[in-house]
């Protein structure tokens, strides 16, 4: 660290010594930005050469794509196993699957990817994501079709009362949906879900709670439904979340998956979990997280990170080219 300046920025000086060679750079500036609106102006004044991920998220894709050209930028997107997904509570009237399905065949996935993600966003199929290697995508997600769900929550004994919303008995089909903070883009995609669930009577109120009250209300069971994110990277850590929420026989397969000795016998478990989670619908997947970095062009060597690396992970190898 050749430098820090409190709330400005970092100066590091190359290391001649590093093991992969001398550095091309003679040093790196890092600056600090309070916000993505800091960090876009910056990108757009040409103020910095580089704004990796998670500087700016996906839902500014068609803004970054515009004006990537004008300012000589490279926008590198990359699919990521983590994803944003819509819980449901397991006590209420969203503990019934035939509410779940309603609620799927409701919101229009598809168009939250190509409106706030501008198509870039995989709609998952199920709880693990690809490229992770226990993933199994068998089936197309499921396409909307609002007069079906408006059939299942007939069944489900749901009428249109007052002001639209739908009603059994004295309970009226309204909700919460507590948001995680961190994500502007999860914010949106909130908004875009109670928009679509009010074209079929459910009327949602949402509420951006800290991501750590979120966890704790998830935990406790105490909530309708919870937009939050989820990391998926480990197969046995993404099941044994879904332990006790899901069916007695995924239970019991997701500890056979974990005591399984190699991939090859892990795999075949893993589908058919996904196959029960499907079906039993305990959360329905949103979006698969889009990993976004942003390079000046002039800035050679810059490479997607492989895995959950940093973009800098081969930041020895960058040089400016010659204009």
């Amino acid at each position: 660290v050749a430098a820090w300046v409190r709330g400005y920025g970092v100066t590091l000086a190359a290391f001649p010594g590093y093991v992969g060679g001398p550095p091309a750079l003679g040093r790196l500036e890092i600056r600090f930005f309070a916000d993505r609106a800091a960090v876009l102006d910056a990108l757009r004044r040409g103020d910095v050469d580089v704004a990796p991920s998670p500087a700016v998220e996906a839902d500014l894709a068609r803004t970054l794509d515009r004006f990537g050209d004008t300012n000589r930028l490279d926008v590198l997107y990359r699919d990521i196993e983590s994803i944003d997904i819509l819980r449901f509570g397991t006590m209420g009237k969203f503990s019934e699957q035939k509410v779940r399905k309603a609620i799927e065949l409701t919101i229009d996935r598809q168009a939250i990817s190509s409106d706030i993600f501008s198509g870039r966003a995989r709609i998952p199929r199920s709880y693990l994501v690809p490229p992770l290697w226990a993933a199994a995508e068998t089936a197309p997600a499921a396409r909307p079709d609002r007069d079906a769900a408006r059939a299942l929550l007939a069944q489900a004994g749901y009428r249109k009362g007052r002001f639209g919303i739908l009603e059994r008995d004295i309970d009226r089909m309204t909700a919460t949906v507590v948001v995680a903070s961190g994500s502007a883009a999860r914010v949106d995609v909130a908004r875009r879900v109670a928009g679509d669930l009010a074209a079929v009577g459910i009327a949602v109120d949402v509420r951006v709670r800290p991501a750590d009250d979120v966890a704790t209300l998830v935990k406790t069971g105490d909530f309708d439904m919870a937009l939050v994110s989820e990391d998926t990277a480990d197969a046995t850590l993404a099941t044994e979340r879904w332990i006790g929420v899901v069916d007695p026989w995924f239970d019991v397969l997701a500890l056979a998956a974990r005591a399984a000795p190699d991939r090859e016998e892990k795999r075949p478990l893993y589908a058919e979990l996904q196959r029960i989670w499907s079906d039993a619908l305990p959360g329905l997947p949103l979006y698969q997280h889009l990993r976004v970095d942003v390079a000046a062009r002039s800035l050679a060597g810059v490479q997607a990170s492989p895995r959950d690396a940093p973009l800098t992970w081969n930041a020895a190898a960058w040089r400016f080219g010659v204009p």
